[in-house]
């Protein structure tokens, strides 16, 4: 199915985290933005789990962007508010390489 370049309609930034580690392993680079792309919010389930002594949402967010080839697992998302997300499985292409869905969990994890 085609992608309607009209349902990408939110500007988000595509980062990565920049060489660095600090004394206990941790990466310690700054965030670098790879690129600013227009998007397409597809929420999806979320999940509760038990952390620090109470529970905690784990919101789902997939964002679809035009195809990219330099996107990873190790990257993150910012959307226009400069809320995280973070990519949090192998990103998806389509068959015929025309958009690609980014799996995140908004926030960003301790080590990211």
């Amino acid at each position: 199915m085609p992608l309607n370049a009209g349902e990408l309609d939110r500007r988000i930034r595509i980062q990565y985290r920049a060489a660095g580690r600090d004394a206990a392993g941790q990466p310690s680079g700054s965030w670098t933005t790879l690129a600013t792309v227009w998007a397409k919010p597809m929420p999806k389930a979320g999940r509760e789990f038990f952390a620090g002594g109470q529970m905690q949402p784990e919101l789902g967010f997939i964002w679809r962007i035009r195809h990219r080839a330099d996107v990873t697992i190790a990257m993150r998302v910012l959307d226009e508010w400069d809320t995280p997300y973070e990519i949090a499985g192998a990103p998806v292409p389509d068959a015929r390489r025309e958009w690609l869905d980014l799996p995140c969990l908004q926030g960003v994890r301790a080590g990211r």
